[in-house]
Parts: structure tokens; C-alpha cells; sequence
């Protein structure tokens, strides 16, 4: 028994030694710890904090970089499953059985203005250019509401069975939903009605659904695996399939048209479209359960594994080469990047870590773990961590590592700016800048002359600083061509010439 005891007290020194070797360290700044469980978080422009809190309902917070304030609360029933932002500030909620709610928050208090059941279970919710709200309702299917600031009204419903699970919009503002059960539909919205223009039901369960560059949606669908269609407005044309055994889970699409997909059972792919078959062009199995991908500005391939920890992947078109790989226990459960390539980790009973990434190996340069399960990340413009962290509610953190002299703050950009392309004319490639101020979701877009869109450059979540792209234009023909960015309420659009 006492060399029992002798090992855990051994162990328990060798840990703290090692935390105390990592060069950079989080602080926390604050805590705050509620009932319920902290399952969503979004950050206003003027950096309040919104936590959707499960069976807690939601809260506001404010920050002074040394502790969180509580500023409202407000708790209508319901399950806080989603909270977005609008671009007037208004705060939606998707309460789970309770339906959709509508929210303003003056000083310290919400306003209730606006609130909706009709049954099922909100939980997706997603809001398009002119502002239409787009709620993916489970069991009850698809709808379609406006909001005046005082009430929301249905404007179209449409239930073909399955249960709703996620939704993509395309440039010419067609929904497609991917419907587990039933498979994937297609829908036309003319501000009054859905019309299901198609549908296409290849067996298993849609579970996820994006469109690519030229149109092309591609469905994740279970056990069914990996499908690609072409949709002409009034079918889909199943293009391509390729069967992945195990359990597809992730699917994201890099900037050249390759898919990536992360599978829980099978690790990650990498596979090209051809307009009429997948071409599988690399796998890798490294272990546990992939649960997560995100792709650095080089190309990296991050992944989150959980039982595995985080790895790093190079792919060459044809090859994947796992570059790094680092697993200090507990569950990897999502990743975030800071503004200079530091990559931060939820790590679900392990709690927070910070590694950087030498293109050889990942070091980890900071760990803090108080309890909880840390499941979701949100990184302030002013680079402050927050943690949702299960039952421990919020915390936020400050990482040294921003406090060291090889960082420096002076300069990040105050604003947004578009540059113009270089060189310019060209024939056929050409590179385009731009300057984020802060992080957030980034589209770069390619316009003809007569207004139609054609290519998307990027469509992703970027850090803040600056970046530059390569657009070729070898199938394209000599002519005026524009390219828009669009960054949170920010949009501007510059013109370039292609001279062949």
C-alpha cells in the first residue's frame, strides 16, 4: 500500500514538474459558474459574450480583463442549443423544444422581442444575405422566417420527413438540406413558400452538406459514404460515389477543389472530383477517432483526434505525410488558431493547451486544466481565450505567450482593407492581399462583367494580419473581371484585367 501511495505522490510531482518546464502559461482571468451546461458561445462586435447555457437558458457577460460580470440573464424554458448574431445586433436563439427566439440587449437586461414554436426541435440555424432566418426544426422539417424587430413570421414551411440535421446555401441562394433518413433535398424560396425543386434519397443518413466552387454539392452520408451531384434546378444527377467504411464525420474542402474528410473509424482522405468520379488520393489511419480538420494558410491539414490527440498532415496530391504528432491525453474536441499560427486545443477532460508548429514537430507551450470539459473555443479580437467548459460554465484566459517580446501588437491592423491585385494586367496568375483586423469568417469572390459569380477563392475562417492568395485564370478568357471580399459587415470589390 505504501508503495502505491509512494507512485501516485511520484506522479503527481512528475506532472507539475512537466507543466512547469512549458514555456508560456494561461492565466485566468475570470470564471464564472452557473447552472446548467455551457454549450454555445458567440462574441458581439463591442465583445459582450453570449452563452447559450443548455437548460440555463441565456446569459450576457462583460469582460474588464480581470473578471466576468453577469450583466442579464434570461431563461424562457427550452434548450439553449445555438446562439447567433445579426447584423443589427439582434441575438437569436434556437432553444431546442422551445423553438426560436429573439433577443436586444440594452445595458444590463434582455429584451425579449420576438418568439416562435411550431414544434420539433431547433437546433441549425443559419441567416442569408437579405436576412431571412433559415432554421433547421428536426423531426419538423425546414422554415423560413423575417423578423421585424417585433415578431417573426413563417413565411414558408415545408416537412418531407427524416429530420433536418444541416443545411448549405448556394451563390444563386438555393437551400440544400441534408435530412438524414431521407437524404438530400433542394429548395427554392421566393419569400412566401418553399418549393422542393429536388430530391435524392441514396440510402443511410445525411448527415453533412457543403457546395463546392462550381456548384457541385457534395453529401456526407453515413454508412452510404461520400457522394457528389450536380443540381440543374429541377434534379440532383448523382455524379460520383465513393463507399468509406466507418463513419464519415467531417468535411471540409480545400482552396484547389480537394476534399478532406475526416472519418471517425477510417482517418483522414483526401479525394479529387473529376465532374463525374471521386478519385480517392490518399488515406491515412493514425489512430483514435477524428473528430475535427482544419486547414493552416500553407496547407497544413490540423487534426483532432480523439484518444490520439492533434496531428499535422502534408499533402502533395497524391500522398499524406503526418508531419507531427502530440497526444497529452484527454479528448480532442475542437481547435482554434490565434493570429500567429498558435494553435489552441480543447481537450475535453484535459483542458486547454497551446502548441506552436515547426513544420517538424508541435510543442506545447502552455496547459491549464480547472476542472470541467472543455468543448468549445472562442478567440476575442483582443486575443482573449474564452472557454466554454461544460458545467464549469465560462472561463477566460490571457496566454503569455502574446506578453513575449517576439509578438508585437502594434502591428495588427485597426481596419479591413482589400489590396489591389499584382500584377495587374496578367496572364494567367496573379496574387491578391488583404488585411484582417480581427478573426472571422472570409469569402473572396470572382465576378464577371455581367455580375455572375464565378469562382469562390476562399470561404473560411482566416486570422487576423495580412494574407495573400494566387487566383489563376487559365480558363478564363482575356477580359475585366472583379473580385469581392466579404469579412463580418465589411465588403469592398476591386477590378482586374486578364490580358492574353
Amino acid at each position: 500500500m505504501k508503495i502505491f501511495i509512494y507512485l501516485i505522490v511520484l506522479l503527481l510531482l512528475l506532472s507539475f514538474q512537466l507543466n512547469a518546464q512549458l514555456p508560456y502559461t494561461f492565466e485566468k482571468v475570470a470564471q464564472n459558474t452557473h447552472f446548467g451546461e455551457a454549450t454555445g458561445i458567440a462574441v458581439g462586435s463591442d465583445n459582450t459574450i453570449y452563452l447559450a447555457n443548455y437548460n440555463g437558458g441565456l446569459r450576457a457577460y462583460i469582460y474588464n480583463k480581470s473578471s466576468f460580470t453577469n450583466t442579464a440573464l434570461i431563461n424562457d424554458g427550452g434548450h439553449a442549443m445555438n446562439v447567433i448574431i445579426g447584423s443589427d445586433g439582434t441575438i437569436f436563439l434556437a432553444n431546442g423544444d422551445d423553438g426560436l427566439r429573439a433577443y436586444s440587449y440594452i445595458d444590463t437586461s434582455f429584451i425579449q422581442k420576438a418568439h416562435i414554436n411550431e414544434g420539433g426541435y431547433a437546433k441549425g440555424i443559419a441567416i442569408s444575405s437579405n436576412n431571412t432566418i433559415f432554421l433547421a426544426n428536426g423531426s419538423d422539417g425546414l422554415r423560413a422566417y423575417t423578423y421585424n424587430d417585433t415578431s417573426f413570421t413563417n413565411t414558408a414551411h415545408i416537412d418531407n420527413g427524416g429530420s433536418a440535421s444541416d443545411i448549405a446555401l448556394g451563390s444563386d441562394g438555393t437551400i440544400f438540406l441534408a435530412n438524414y433518413d431521407d437524404g438530400l433535398r433542394a429548395y427554392a424560396y421566393d419569400d412566401s413558400l418553399f418549393s422542393n425543386t429536388a430530391h435524392r434519397n441514396d440510402g443511410s443518413y445525411a448527415s453533412g452538406v457543403a457546395v463546392g466552387s462550381y456548384g457541385t454539392v457534395f453529401l456526407a452520408n453515413g454508412l452510404a459514404g461520400l457522394r457528389a451531384y450536380s443540381y440543374d434546378g429541377f434534379s440532383f444527377n448523382n455524379l460520383a460515389q465513393t463507399y468509406v467504411y466507418g463513419s464519415p464525420h467531417n468535411l471540409s474542402i480545400g482552396e484547389d477543389g480537394t476534399i478532406f474528410l475526416a472519418n471517425l473509424d477510417q482517418g483522414l482522405i483526401a479525394y479529387n472530383y473529376d465532374g463525374s468520379s471521386f478519385n480517392n488520393l490518399a488515406q491515412i489511419y493514425d489512430g483514435g477517432s477524428p473528430q475535427n480538420l482544419s486547414t493552416g494558410e500553407d496547407g497544413t491539414i490540423f487534426l483532432a483526434s480523439r484518444g490520439d490527440g492533434l496531428r499535422a498532415y502534408t499533402f502533395d496530391g497524391s500522398f499524406f505525410t503526418n508531419k507531427a504528432h502530440i497526444d497529452n491525453g484527454g479528448l480532442a474536441w475542437s481547435v482554434a488558431m490565434g493570429f500567429d499560427g498558435t494553435i489552441f486545443l480543447a481537450n475535453g477532460n484535459d483542458g486547454l493547451r497551446a502548441y506552436t508548429y515547426n513544420n517538424i514537430s508541435f510543442i506545447n507551450t502552455a496547459h491549464i486544466y480547472e476542472g470541467g470539459y472543455a468543448v468549445g473555443l472562442a478567440i476575442g479580437s483582443d486575443n482573449t481565450i474564452y472557454l466554454a467548459n461544460g458545467f464549469n460554465g465560462l472561463t477566460s484566459y490571457i496566454f503569455s505567450g502574446y506578453n513575449s517580446i517576439e509578438y508585437d501588437f502594434a502591428d495588427i491592423p485597426e481596419k479591413y482593407s482589400l489590396l489591389q491585385n499584382y500584377p495587374n494586367p496578367f496572364n494567367p496568375v496573379t496574387k491578391i492581399s488583404f488585411i484582417l483586423p480581427k478573426t472571422g469568417q472570409i469569402k473572396i469572390l470572382i465576378y464577371n462583367t455581367l455580375g455572375q459569380k464565378i469562382n469562390t477563392l476562399i470561404n473560411k475562417e482566416m486570422a487576423v494580419g495580412k494574407h495573400e492568395i494566387e487566383f489563376d485564370g487559365k480558363n478564363l478568357p482575356s477580359g475585366i473581371y472583379f473580385y469581392r471580399i466579404e469579412a463580418g459587415e465589411f465588403q469592398d470589390v476591386k477590378k482586374m484585367v486578364i490580358l492574353k
